[in-house]
């Protein structure tokens, strides 16, 4: 017997009918209806966690579906093109040489030209920052050949370098385009004539000048200018002796 029936047993016996049976009865099914779950917040994190790693695992399983579709059909492209390569006749005309070997071949014309700026250069200091110059000032220069302009300005430099005027170092002189110079102006310079000779009478004063100092100062110079007034092989004259009171005789008369 069910838990509904015994408990309508139980109410008839014990006198109830009508309204207050029915109501009676739902309270027992209302009883018996089990209460709601609410769900814990773990729970809900589990819940949320599962969802994002399933559509984690489609994203992923798609990715990897498109990947393989892509990898077989340039697999295909690639099979295609070999064997239309293959089926081709071959081509009589000569191979184009590759770039790499066109750009050697200009790096030695470079290299080249360089060579010759370095032996007019009359200063060879610094060759290594000199190269880094002059590829600088190729690549600057607006000019058909400008590496024939830099060879060009540097002709024009020398002559006023071999009058002795300074020469700056390689690099510095290629950093500030001095290829443009104006040619160095030739300087004449008047030489001075000759001074004549002194005249007899510009001898005998020198020698006057020479004993009166003497005399005042005692000081001679014998290396230049022999024996001291008065004393043996003086080459004073004799009336500049006597003037200032020395006697043309052996002897010191101071």
């Amino acid at each position: 017997m069910s838990v509904i029936a015994t408990a309508l047993k139980h109410l008839m016996a014990a006198g109830v009918t009508g309204d207050a049976l029915i109501a009676a009865v739902a309270d027992i099914e209302a009883s018996m209806v089990p209460a709601r779950h609410e769900p814990t917040s773990d729970e809900k994190r589990r819940a949320r966690n599962a969802k994002y790693y399933q559509a984690k695992k489609e994203r992923e399983a798609e990715e990897t579906e498109r990947l393989k579709a892509s990898e077989n059909r340039l697999v295909g492209a690639e099979t295609s093109e070999s064997s239309e390569t293959l089926s081709l006749p071959s081509s009589p005309q000569t191979p184009q040489l590759p770039t790499h070997t066109r750009r050697v071949s200009s790096r030695t014309r470079k290299a080249a030209r360089f060579d010759e700026f370095w032996r007019l250069y009359p200063s060879k200091v610094g060759k290594k920052a000199a190269v880094t110059a002059y590829d600088r000032a190729i690549a600057e220069i607006d000019a058909d050949d400008p590496e024939e302009t830099i060879i060009a300005g540097l002709r024009r430099a020398l002559p006023g370098w071999s009058s002795g005027r300074f020469i700056p170092n390689p690099a510095t002189w290629l950093n500030q385009g001095r290829w443009d110079d104006e040619p160095a102006k030739a300087t004449v310079t008047a030489l001075a004539p000759p001074a004549p000779p002194p005249s007899a009478d510009d001898i005998a004063a020198r020698w006057d000048r020479r004993v009166a100092d003497y005399r005042k100062a005692w000081t001679w110079n014998e290396v230049d200018w022999g024996p001291k007034p008065g004393r043996e092989g003086c080459r004073v004259a004799a009336w500049i002796l006597e003037k200032h009171g020395y006697a043309p005789k052996t002897g010191d008369a101071a």
